[in-house]
């Protein structure tokens, strides 16, 4: 796994902790809302952070319903019979109205990125690449 994985997963856990001791610290959130956390904080942990986590859940029939983590590592590799596939960030049923759903059942993808090998490979290379002169 690459420096950017690593970033990105302690940054949702540090997002999630961030958002958490807001509202459960912040003054003037009522204390019935303080106790148990908070809508930011449930929407970031209960449904982002899975989808990013490193298993083949599909969620069975609701999978065309709620975006899995197997349906969503599908957008982040770099298999050819994915490109342009899974667009959906929570509802897949946009996928299948219009024709993007792609979800295997005999494999999982193996590789992830970009199809452009340019892309540096130490962290700092990688924030800064967005901002090269394009050729």
């Amino acid at each position: 796994m690459g420096p950017t994985f690593w970033s990105l997963s302690v940054g949702f856990v540090v997002l999630t902790l961030v958002f958490w001791g807001i509202e459960y610290f912040w003054p003037s959130i009522p204390e019935q809302r303080r106790l148990r956390g908070g809508f930011v904080t449930d929407v970031v942990y209960w449904l982002f952070t899975p989808l990013h986590a490193n298993v083949s859940w599909t969620f069975g029939p609701l999978g065309h319903v709620l975006a899995s983590p197997a349906f969503h590592r599908r957008h982040h590799t770099k298999e050819t019979a994915a490109i342009d596939k899974n667009f959906a960030g929570l509802l897949p049923v946009w996928d299948l109205l219009f024709g993007t759903f792609y979800l295997p059942k005999d494999r999982r993808p193996t590789e992830f990125g970009v199809h452009d090998d340019g892309v540096p490979d130490s962290f700092w290379g990688q924030l800064v690449y967005p901002f090269r002169k394009a050729s």
